[in-house]
């Protein structure tokens, strides 16, 4: 078995966030956006105020009410249990990345004490930065710059119109175990 270093993005792969986000904007411009009705990540089309939408990622409070993705946290101890490596590589704003990890750790997905806690934990918009084998992310644009051997995306409406090209689409947690049992593990 080889031991891979498996990169996995937080939001819309372990962490639900959209519908908390969604219901935020809502809750400020009285405008109801569901997640289905994003259809990429430039938001065409829906013309919404993307100075309080990307604010709302500025609020500490914003992981208080965000849940699991379905599955997310068996699926990453399966990982776990098979030896490989697991580090979750989010994107964020200053103010929003200490809520974000605090998710991490009350939800299991990273443990430890003191600073041993955030050793798997990176934050960082570019991808391409970033060193393993496989990248899990519900963001394309992150795969397609992604160096590693295996490139999943996790299926989200706001990503069903994209073709795709060099990495695998995968509808859930049970799949992407399966996947990386089957390339490696």
């Amino acid at each position: 078995m080889n031991r891979l270093l498996i990169c996995v993005d937080v939001d819309g792969v372990c962490a639900n966030l959209h519908p908390v986000w969604l219901r935020r904007y809502a809750e400020i411009t009285g405008r109801l956006v569901r997640p289905e009705d994003i259809k990429s990540w430039d938001f065409g089309g829906l013309q919404l105020d993307k100075r309080i939408l990307f604010g709302i990622l500025d609020e500490p409070n914003l992981y208080d009410e965000v849940k699991e993705v379905e599955d997310a946290y068996m699926g990453v101890k399966c990982l776990r249990l098979m030896g490989h490596r697991v580090v979750f590589c989010t994107s964020s704003t200053p103010a929003g990345a200490t809520s974000k990890m605090f998710w991490l750790a009350e939800h299991g997905f990273v443990k430890g004490h003191g600073l041993n806690v955030w050793r798997d934990v990176v934050i960082v918009h570019d991808k391409s930065l970033l060193y393993g084998d496989v990248l899990v992310d519900d963001h394309v644009g992150n795969l397609e710059t992604f160096r590693g051997k295996a490139k999943i995306l996790f299926d989200h409406p706001h990503n069903r119109s994209l073709v795709e090209k060099g990495f695998v689409r995968l509808y859930g947690w049970h799949d992407v175990v399966n996947y990386i049992l089957r390339l490696g593990g």
